[in-house]
């Protein structure tokens, strides 16, 4: 275990900035592990878990709570509308973070030839206010929660005295909830979205503003099925290695809330349109051309998913020509399909304007079909007592997509 907290802690130099005094902070790991035998000779087992807390507390610089105050106090007069501007807006804000990872491993050796492994790793993750600045009033803080696991199953089995065959299976699931709460109303609007209303509008202001404005969260929900098989043979002075891979993955991309609430933005600091320090605001708040702009998305979640394939094969030769000389000798195939939305490219808004207007680059993605990547490389032993080696190769390869991109269909 581990923990630390603020009594530990001098006064950094962000606090120190912010004119403020020390934050409260405190951070615990914890874990532990087990292992032994469920049949003896045969079958193990092992596991672990970490856990770990973190509550940071983030100061507000004394000046910019002092602006986000003003509009507190024209809310109050009723120059801002009730629900702009959030009353209790902190001069420190909390960001409380858990984290935690749970493994466990089963192997069993079902014959002198064959063995099998199942393993389960999860991940939990959350953190309060994630994106928050001190700059905004925590109107509607934005929590990440996060769920991740994956269980993998795998199968070996010896050929003979000069061979492997390698099975493996495997589940991964991702969850992801970025959900912005009110922390006015207490209304948490992706998690229930359709049925929560729009929050209001953001007011941005040159040092301050209020409100999630274009954060409004995003959700993802997406699964991957792996199957592989490769084999590993030696045939006198080559090791041979050739498999096969299959991927699926099941709705990957996100539903993605940005700009939905809108932001209405100023020229000035509150300070200087409520006390008309430059002259321009003599109503204050009311003046005509106040706003410099106004910016709202469609009230509509972004639907980036989809559902893709890969599809992998390979083999690769380690000749050993001779004592001193070795060649890599290797060859690849990927095909890669929908990742760029080819099922639904008839919708594809860009490719219907350009095809209106005529123009020759009016075409829909086609999935590539020719992603064969040879490779050759070789170690050439100079003095043939493996010290001083010469190595060399080359190869033409191709990137896999980004299966980690949000917008993943854009």
């Amino acid at each position: 275990g581990f923990g630390r907290s603020d009594k530990l802690v001098a006064k950094d130099f962000f606090t120190k900035e912010a004119n403020r005094d020390k934050v409260p902070y405190s951070r615990a790991a914890f874990g532990g592990s087990a292992g032994g035998p469920i049949l003896r000779n045969r079958a193990f087992f092992f596991g672990a878990v970490e856990r770990i807390q973190e509550d940071v507390n983030v100061p507000v610089p004394a000046n910019l709570y002092a602006q986000k105050q003003l509009l507190v106090g024209a809310q109050a007069a009723g120059r801002i509308p009730a629900g702009y501007v959030y009353a209790d807006h902190p001069t420190t804000a909390e960001q409380p973070a858990r984290l935690l990872l749970p493994t466990f491993k089963v192997t069993m050796q079902l014959t002198n030839e064959q063995a099998v492994m199942v393993r389960y790793a999860g991940q939990n993750d959350y953190k309060g206010a994630a994106t928050f600045a001190v700059a905004n009033d925590n109107r509607e803080p934005e929590n990440t929660d996060i769920k991740m696991w994956s269980i993998v199953g795998q199968h070996n089995w010896v050929l003979g005295n000069s061979g492997l065959n390698q099975l493996t299976t495997q589940m991964n699931n991702l969850t992801r909830l970025s959900d912005t709460v009110s922390n006015i109303t207490g209304e948490h609007f992706m998690r229930d979205y359709p049925t929560v209303p729009l929050f209001p509008l953001r007011l941005a202001f040159p040092s301050v503003n209020t409100g999630a404005g274009g954060q409004a969260g995003s959700i993802t929900d997406t699964q991957m099925f792996q199957a592989k098989d490769e084999v590993s043979l030696q045939a006198a002075t080559h090791a041979l290695k050739f498999g096969v891979n299959y991927n699926f993955f099941k709705d990957i991309g996100i539903l993605n809330g940005n700009a939905l609430y809108g932001t209405l933005t100023f020229f000035d600091d509150p300070s200087v349109i409520i006390r008309n320090s430059n002259g321009r605001y003599p109503p204050g708040l009311q003046t005509p051309g106040i706003v410099r702009q106004w910016s709202q998305a469609n009230p509509d979640l972004a639907d980036s998913l989809l559902d893709a394939h890969q599809i992998a094969t390979w083999f690769q030769d380690d000749w050993r020509m001779t004592p001193r000389l070795t060649l890599n000798l290797g060859v690849r195939y990927d095909l890669d399909l929908n990742f760029l939305h080819q099922s639904h490219s008839q919708n594809n808004a860009t490719r219907i304007t350009l095809e209106a207007l005529g123009s020759p680059y009016a075409r829909a993605p086609k999935t590539p079909k020719d992603s064969i990547s040879p490779r050759v490389g070789l170690a050439y032993d100079l003095s043939g007592d493996g010290r001083r080696v010469l190595r060399g190769g080359g190869g033409i390869y191709f990137d896999q997509f980004n299966i980690n991109g949000g917008n993943i269909s854009d």
